[in-house]
């Protein structure tokens, strides 16, 4: 590989300029949508299934401040489903689209991807201010086994690109761009964690590739977190317990420091980069947050989860929202956690009825749907400190 490249990709990059009108849903909706008084959460959940079917969804629900509400919209079946903002809408995964809504729940347009289907979507990322959120979607086969529809939208415009190559830290620009770290073992699918190279991608908003590659010699595959900046082309990438940084495709890489020691994530997406700090929950409770360019833990704080088990964590700029595990009357648990003063969580909000609204409108003998994120529809909006 030269150590930079620009390049075009014509047969695996789409760009659409313009917003989509919607003629046609890409899977059905409720036939008898709820309503809800004064809706102050938005989410998005998932059947609990083994392999998805047709039968299967995603859900779009919202909840009023008391913890009660159902579902508004029903998306194609996903694996893992996520939901960003996207300026002041809200942008989720559709059968052959990226669907939108307002802050009424109702959709407004989509972003059509054609091939996109239904299956697993792996990671996703929203940019510092919402203005782009990108997707990451698994299309693996036996012949290419880390293949992944990569797709970027702003509110005017979408591309999508298709990698190969096993792929990491997803990262959405506000300029429209979307960059993230490929990986190349030397022994390919033999020791696919073992010795290697990288490097940065970067899809423009107008679907030019960009690549440079990393001039380092990499022991072991990296690991989050890993650092792309949306300024320059720098980044910080972390190999066992090195820093390595990055500048462009022209410096060579170097080791800036180690890594301090914490808790890492035991479960996916229970960490999230923001800016130059990452942070990291586990589903024991704690939260840390880490300055990578600095190799020092900022914080590291353990969450009182009642004495119960996580389910997921939606990271929504400066706060992070921990749903936990149902209790004995099926009523999983919504708590709210400040990310600049960890010391100020939520009282547990129940989410009364959920489960049994979900799952009355579809019937299986599971007796819980897992909510995949949720967020206030009022950024602004707060449960505030334990009393």
């Amino acid at each position: 590989m030269s150590g930079f490249s620009r390049r075009k990709f014509a047969m695996l990059t789409a760009l659409t300029a313009g917003i989509v009108s919607v003629v046609a849903v890409g899977c059905s909706a409720p036939t008898e949508p709820e309503t809800i008084d004064n809706p102050v959460f938005i989410g998005i959940s998932s059947d609990p299934f083994k392999n998805l079917s047709p039968n299967n969804s995603a859900n779009l629900f919202a909840l009023s401040a008391d913890g009660t509400g159902g579902i508004f919209h029903e998306l194609a079946p996903t694996s893992f489903p996520s939901m960003h903002r996207l300026g002041s809408r809200f942008i989720a995964p559709d059968r052959d689209s990226l669907a939108v809504f307002d802050a009424s729940l109702e959709e407004v347009f989509r972003h059509e991807v054609a091939g996109l289907g239904a299956g697993t979507q792996s990671q996703s990322a929203q940019s510092p201010l919402h203005k782009s959120v990108a997707f990451s979607f698994n299309e693996g086969t036996a012949e290419a086994p880390y293949r992944h529809r990569i797709v970027s939208a702003t509110e005017k415009t979408s591309t999508t690109t298709v990698t190969d190559q096993r792929h990491f830290s997803l990262t959405a620009c506000d300029d429209g761009s979307t960059r993230w770290v490929e990986y190349f073992p030397d022994r390919g699918m033999e020791d696919p964690t073992g010795p290697g190279s990288a490097r940065i991608v970067t899809l423009q908003a107008d679907g030019q590739l960009d690549e440079i590659d990393v001039e380092w010699n990499f022991s072991e595959r990296p690991y989050a977190p890993i650092i792309l900046s949306c300024d320059d082309p720098s980044a910080y990438i972390v190999s066992e317990e090195d820093v390595i940084y990055v500048k462009d495709q022209l410096s060579p890489a170097e080791s800036i420091g180690k890594l301090p020691a914490f808790e890492a994530a035991d479960r996916g997406r229970f960490g999230v980069v923001s800016g130059e700090d990452y942070f990291v929950f586990s589903s024991s409770g704690m939260l840390t947050r880490i300055n990578i360019p600095g190799g020092k833990v900022i914080y590291a704080q353990p969450i009182d989860l009642g004495g119960k088990h996580p389910i997921s964590i939606t990271f929504d700029s400066s706060r992070a929202y921990v749903v936990v595990h149902a209790d004995e009357d099926n009523q999983a648990g919504l708590i709210e956690i400040d990310l600049n003063d960890p010391t100020c969580t939520s009282d547990q909000l129940l989410l009364t009825g959920f489960n049994k609204l979900l799952t009355a409108r579809k019937p299986k003998p599971e007796t819980s749907i897992g909510i995949d994120a949720i967020m206030p529809i009022d950024p602004g909006y707060s449960l505030g400190c334990k009393k």
